[in-house]
């Protein structure tokens, strides 16, 4: 079973409007997935985090980069970087305004699940959807 590891999000202001969501992650395939020469899929969603419910605030499209890749013997770590462009109200799922007049942080972080595109292994087990840590802050 393939691993995802070191997943991680950033998220950076743009303009007044817009913030570039970043998502970063290795794959380490294990060795039946490399002699199959197996082809990963990726998704990758973004969600709002209050007290342990997830709530989808953005999906990656899956045609802003290849969402599929392929691994072979010569494979130890595929490093993947997804990044997009949003609006900040879209990461805004605590509206609302704090005591001192500051608005209510969110909190944020996204998930990256693997399925196969082509050429499983016979005994395929995918690994996981795997999470980033939470972000918190006010982006909109």
């Amino acid at each position: 079973m393939a691993k995802i590891t070191d997943p991680t999000l950033k998220i950076e202001n743009v303009d007044d409007t817009t913030v570039k969501v970043t998502v970063e992650y290795g794959l380490e395939p294990d060795q039946d997935e490399k002699l199959a020469q197996s082809v990963f899929k990726e998704e990758i969603a973004v969600y709002g985090d209050d007290s342990g419910t997830f709530t989808p605030v953005y999906t990656f499209p899956s045609g802003a980069k290849p969402a599929e890749y392929a691994v072979d013997t010569s494979t130890t770590t595929v490093s993947r970087s997804r990044d997009h462009k949003i609006s900040k109200s879209t990461l805004n799922e605590d509206p609302g305004f704090l005591a001192n007049g500051a608005q209510d942080p969110d909190e944020i972080l996204a998930q990256i699940t693997i399925s196969y595109a082509a050429n499983a292994p016979s005994n395929a087990k995918l690994p996981p959807p795997t999470q980033t840590k939470t972000l918190t802050g006010a982006w909109s």
